[in-house]
């Protein structure tokens, strides 16, 4: 095996994702493809099923060590019996680290689920970042899904954030090949510390942004937190129940989108 080669580790989710039915108690219809809820990961330890990215370079735990990658700032925590993926990240110079799982592994087709739901806490937040420029581009939570590639190598990716400075709404851009539109769901420090559940739908972003429909089978989801580019910043952040959805649960806001032109500024 190519041990350059992403992986999922995981068990019996490894090429399979289980579909349930009704799994949502207010909506007996919505199905539900469930990607990851960390039951599986060992507390204390980089969660089970996914890897890892830094750059061009990307792996698993024991190139990790191999190569000396700090991923272990990716670790499971549990609360109350409940697992999750925790992640603190303090400035340093070079390349940020985030981890993914493969979604076409699960069968993820998104015209069948297009709605992509998780569960997040935001502790701490780099003072001063903003997601439009380079130099301080960090975001205290993030959540990325590559639909595909151009060319064939750069990806068509959406970026999901809570945001230093950014309002809730805002898409920022920053121009450059394959740098992905960033979609604000939350801001600052309101509501810090709690748990929020976002449930987006994945397939109508794509449409908005892009004029047309997306790959019917997107290929990774992406999770980051960090601070490397703000000066004594630290960004910490709480991830929990990865799933895809077949419609929104019953009752359950649809988040505001709007293209506000005023952000979709940047420099390369």
């Amino acid at each position: 095996m190519d041990r350059r080669s992403p992986i999922v580790l995981g068990a019996a989710v490894c090429m399979l994702a289980a579909v349930v039915r009704g799994q949502t108690s207010q909506d007996e219809a919505q199905e539900v493809l469930l990607f990851d809820d960390f039951s599986s990961s060992t507390t204390g330890e980089f969660p089970s099923g996914w890897g890892w990215r830094q750059d061009r370079d990307y792996g698993d735990v024991e190139k990790a060590r191999e190569d000396n990658v700090d991923i272990f700032r990716y670790v499971t925590q549990e609360e109350e019996g409940n697992k999750f993926l925790h992640i603190r990240d303090e400035y340093r110079p070079g390349h940020s680290v985030s981890v993914y799982i493969e979604a076409k592994r699960y069968g993820w087709r998104i015209e069948d689920f297009p709605i992509l739901s998780w569960r997040w806490r935001v502790t701490a937040i780099p003072p001063g970042a903003d997601e439009r420029y380079t130099d301080t581009n960090d975001s205290p939570a993030s959540v990325s899904v590559v639909y595909g590639r151009k060319f064939p190598f750069i990806p068509i990716t959406i970026k999901y954030v809570w945001s230093s400075t950014l309002p809730v709404g805002a898409v920022a851009y920053r121009p450059g090949r394959g740098r992905p539109y960033t979609i604000v769901l939350g801001s600052g420090t309101e509501r810090l510390g709690e748990w929020i559940t976002i449930e987006r739908n994945v397939f109508e972003d794509y449409v908005t942004i892009f004029g047309k429909d997306p790959p019917d089978r997107p290929e990774v989801v992406y999770i980051s937190s960090d601070a490397n580019r703000t000066p004594g910043g630290v960004a910490e952040a709480d991830y929990d129940d990865f799933k895809a959805l077949s419609r929104y649960s019953a009752g359950f806001p649809k988040e505001p989108f709007e293209l506000l032109k005023e952000y979709m500024k940047g420099n390369k």
